[in-house]
């Protein structure tokens, strides 16, 4: 008996079945809208974009996000040097979005204090300059706000410009004091200037005043370099001696 013999090959193919395919598709789709939200709940650096808010997870907004607002974002303070403190001014803090929040706020500055230093949203804290001894010039600090379960800080930057001195002015009198002699009864002595100038700094403006109702001045006031005429009456005076003060008021001066 002949034997015959057959050959036979085999052929593995692979084939991906298209409701695998479209499943694992579905999985990414899927992945990709959930994450999206969380790719554009925030800026750079976990802010809003603004430089005012921060964003604070798990408050229980449709991102699970919370915002923390300050108002105003930075402060600027002016005041002259050896005058007065500048105005405190008040920074607020507020939540927009569900929950409260606390918060601390810190400054390195040793011219700028800050009250309070903590609290509860929504609230605020007021910042207060002492300018005693600065010197003409512009400082610059910082206001670090600490929010508890916020990773980043905010910062709010402060300005403080102090301005040079007000020129002062300084009368200066030429004679010093006066003296008259006249005749009870005779013609009046005659009549004595006094110049006044300005040893200062800046513009002198003056007024000058007497109490003696034998004494008159004239002109009354003026502007530094210049000068006034006193003059006497002695009619109805008796033999003696009368004396009476002369007073120069200069607006701002530092002797007036």
């Amino acid at each position: 008996m002949a034997l015959t013999t057959l050959p036979l090959r085999l052929l593995k193919t692979t084939r991906s079945t298209p409701r695998n395919s479209l499943f694992f598709r579905s999985i990414g789709l899927g992945l990709m809208l959930m994450y999206l939200p969380l790719l554009t709940g925030c800026g750079p650096g976990g802010n809003s974009g603004d430089g005012s808010v921060i964003a604070i997870p798990g408050n229980g907004n449709a991102y699970g996000q919370s915002k923390i607002r300050l108002s105003p974002t930075s402060l600027d303070f002016s005041a002259t040097e050896g005058a007065s403190n500048p105005t405190p001014q008040t920074v607020n803090i507020s939540n927009v979005g569900a929950g409260t929040f606390n918060w601390t706020v810190t400054t390195t500055a040793a011219w700028l204090s800050l009250s309070p230093d903590s609290g509860t949203t929504p609230s605020s804290f007021t910042a207060t300059v002492n300018a005693a001894g600065l010197t003409a010039g512009t400082y610059s600090t910082t206001i670090t706000v600490t929010i508890v379960d916020a990773n980043t800080p905010l910062s709010i930057p402060v300005t403080l410009t102090i301005l040079p001195a007000t020129p002062a002015a300084t009368i200066s009198l030429s004679p010093t004091s006066l003296a008259f002699s006249a005749t009870a009864g005779g013609s009046d002595p005659a009549a004595q200037t006094v110049t006044i100038s300005n040893s200062g700094t800046g513009t002198l403006e003056w007024s000058v005043t007497t109490t003696a109702a034998w004494l008159s001045l004239s002109p009354v006031s003026g502007t530094a370099p210049s000068s006034f005429t006193a003059a006497v009456n002695i009619a109805g005076l008796a033999a003696g001696t009368y004396s009476a003060t002369i007073t120069v008021t200069g607006v701002g001066a530092t002797n007036t």
